[in-house]
């Protein structure tokens, strides 16, 4: 598994933070909270395959959060899709590894 992930690491990092990037788009203006939680679906499926569980955790939470919205939830997501460009970066700079 390990070596499976430090193959496709690279590639996740950068589809993240491209997903991550539309779903920050789809937040300003004319909020799509459709497209936010697409978005963070996919990611979280992706992250799921190299058992990346903070991405996993962040972003089905966000997705949560755009399926279900309510007063805030805009804002919510925003900081949400923060933090996961957070970790992402962490992540692409060879920082914490996601797993427990």
């Amino acid at each position: 598994m390990q070596d499976l992930r430090n193959r496709f690491l690279p590639r996740f990092v950068q589809s993240g933070r491209e997903r991550v990037r539309r779903a920050l788009e789809a937040c300003a203006g004319d909020v799509r909270l459709d497209v936010v939680a697409t978005e963070l679906h996919a990611l979280a499926g992706e992250a799921v395959l190299l058992e990346l569980r903070e991405i996993v955790s962040l972003a089905r939470a966000a997705e949560s959060t755009a399926r279900s919205p309510s007063p805030g939830a805009e804002a919510a997501c925003e900081t949400a899709l923060r933090d996961i460009r957070t970790a992402l970066n962490a992540l692409g700079a060879g920082g914490p590894s996601g797993r427990p």
